[in-house]
């Protein structure tokens, strides 16, 4: 089966063949032509499969690139593109992290709320960027991009490799590496009916395309997720106390990149030892006695009647592998625990966490997000817990395949876990599914090679879909009506450039939420409403900020609530007019004019102290 972990045939060609020309020394085995052409043709084989896998990356990340270059191209005359086509209001908040590295910050603070806080410690992996970006004076959506692009290329390569360990034949893993790329779910025909909760459609974390649209540090932590894994196999396998260092410090990385992903790899991990621990896999002895199973991947001794031994449960603590595994989980729980001291002992980063509420939509949303990718999941799931325990096949080949279906169950069940991020945790899962879909393909089904083809042509509808929705939004032109802008127009970010130029990044700005979000990544200014989590007590802020600007504060009252928030400039454009609905007037209000353009004024807010 092309699913076997062991030595490939060229291995065991060269072994035979040693074997029997031992007095041929070295220059023998090189002037034997079947052997040279053996090898030649192993190279050749090998050179293809690596020339395949980077095509088909970049192939995928350029696409997952299409929409912010095409926003760039078809940019209205007057606008200016601002460099983002999915989730405006979550990626500007990373690119204000970003300016918090770039201008020598280490701690992160909020900067869309306007209450003074200390900063702290957390949030590294933008602000790190901010720092390159400081480093090489690069705008941060370029140096942003260029990070979407290098880590989508660590995951997808990490992807393969996960791959490869459990396909042996190309076009088993050059299926499964085309589903990882392109594999979406059925919004595209559920979202007709006004079902358009199908996660593949606005979940980002469920897909690996849309992951690799999305932002920087998705792919980075999945990336990581995988790495993690991968070492973490390798030493229940065998391979030593390197490879659970080497799945430790990608953890450890991981706790801090994205700490919430801690919970599905601490699951996954400890479910599975807990799993192999109680359930082992036993083969009978010649003996009569049960033979011990073998963490290395070397098969026991088979039953002198030739039968096929069944598997049957036995309890064996194998301690290298509960302490390895408690390596990596310590390590890696290290940065959340951290995250979660430091954040709830600060009442502002508190306060932004309880507003940070990303719950899982109905289980019916999931099953139309991962849709034919379940279908044949679901066999190949069967295939795994029922076929291949019996089948002849290494303990650690039944090992690699159980623990994708332990992660199955695992991330399940944490999408529904009573805490506020439930949804955080689907992120990875497309993976697993993918290679329980591809051995439900060709182990399960045993599918012909056109059905496969059409198979995951299929599968690819809804990433479509999702690409030429995101294209789409990029014709969208700037709208007071419109919540989160793909365009500004260019005096607003002229006016934006002047804040940067002439102001204190301590300085607060009050603006329409709109502006608010994006010019703390424009201008680095601090401002009193931008984003609906990262503004503490915005359901007091938002109606307040109404009233502001439709000038239904009288004078005593105004001047109070810019002192209470500390506000120092007005930013005031066709956004803040639409919000006024034109019955505000800053002119005459005995604030300073700063700056003027024909679309946006700046005022100095003479009240604040």
């Amino acid at each position: 089966m092309g699913n076997r972990v062991g030595k490939s045939g060229l291995e065991i060609g060269i072994r035979n063949r040693v074997g029997k020309s031992l007095l041929q020394g070295f220059f023998g085995i090189m002037t034997d032509k079947a052997l040279v052409d053996e090898i030649r043709t192993e190279k050749t084989g090998a050179q293809k499969d690596r020339v395949w896998v980077w095509g088909w990356t970049l192939f995928t990340l350029v696409l997952a690139s299409l929409p912010f270059i095409w926003g760039y191209l078809v940019a209205p005359p007057g606008t200016h593109f601002m460099g983002l086509a999915f989730n405006a209001l979550d990626s500007n908040s990373y690119l204000a992290k970003m300016e918090l590295g770039a201008r020598g910050e280490w701690r992160f603070s909020l900067v869309y709320t306007s209450e003074e806080h200390s900063g702290e410690y957390v949030y590294l992996f933008y602000i790190l960027l901010g720092k390159v970006q400081g480093l090489i004076g690069l705008p941060n959506i370029v140096v942003y991009h260029l990070a979407r692009f290098l880590f989508g290329l660590l995951l997808l390569l990490t992807g393969y490799r996960f791959i490869c360990r459990y396909f042996g034949e190309r076009r088993q893993r050059r299926t499964a590496f085309l589903l990882l790329c392109f594999s979406a779910g059925l919004g595209w025909l559920v979202a007709p009916f006004g079902l358009t909760d199908s996660t593949d459609l606005w979940v980002a974390e469920s897909l690996t395309f849309f992951t690799l649209l999305a932002n920087p540090h998705y792919p980075a932590a999945t990336a990581l997720l995988l790495l993690a894994i991968i070492w973490t196999q390798d030493g229940w396998e065998g391979k030593g106390w390197s490879a659970y260092g080497k799945a430790a410090g990608c953890g450890f990385i991981l706790g801090f990149v994205h700490p919430f992903m801690i919970v599905p790899l601490s699951g996954i991990l400890g479910s599975f030892v807990l799993r192999r621990t109680f359930l082992q896999r036993a083969e009978p002895h010649p003996t009569g006695q049960r033979a011990e199973p073998h963490p290395t991947g070397q098969r026991a001794e088979p039953h002198p009647t030739g039968q096929r031994a069944e598997p049957h449960p036995t309890i064996q603590f194998e301690w290298s592998i509960w302490l390895g595994t408690l390596l990596v989980g310590i390590m890696a729980v290290l940065g959340p625990l951290y995250t979660y001291i430091v954040m709830n002992g600060n009442p502002f980063m508190r306060a932004w966490l309880g507003q940070n509420q990303t719950l899982s939509p109905f289980p019916a949303a999931y099953l139309t997000g991962y849709g034919l990718l379940l279908v044949a999941a679901l066999p190949g799931l069967w295939w795994v817990e029922r076929r291949l325990p019996s089948a002849d096949e290494s303990y650690a080949t039944a090992s690699r395949w159980q623990l994708l279906t332990t992660w199955l169950v695992v991330n399940a069940l944490l999408l529904y876990l009573p805490v506020g991020l439930q949804r955080r945790f689907v992120e990875g899962l497309h993976l697993p599914i993918v290679c329980l879909a591809t051995a439900g393909l060709y182990f399960a089904w045993k599918l012909r090679p056109r059905w496969i083809g059409r198979y995951v042509l299929a599968t690819t509808l809804s990433t479509f879909l999702i690409l030429a929705t995101q294209v789409s939004n990029l014709y969208a032109r700037p709208d007071p009506t419109t919540p989160h802008p793909l365009y500004l127009y260019s005096e607003e970010v002229e006016a934006m450039a002047w804040l940067r130029s002439n102001t204190s990044w301590r300085d607060t700005v009050i603006a329409s939420p709109v502006l608010g979000n994006y010019i703390p990544t424009r201008s680095g200014n601090r401002v009193y409403y931008g984003h609906d989590l990262e503004t503490v007590n915005r359901a007091d802020k938002a109606p307040l900020l109404g009233r502001f600007l439709r000038g239904e504060m009288v004078d005593i009252e105004r001047q109070a609530f810019i002192q209470k928030n500390g506000l120092r400039y007005l930013y005031y454009g066709p956004e803040e007019q639409g919000l006024g609905e034109g019955k505000f007037d800053p002119t005459t209000q005995g604030w300073s004019l700063v700056y003027s353009n024909s679309k946006v004024k700046i005022f100095r807010l003479s009240q604040a102290q």
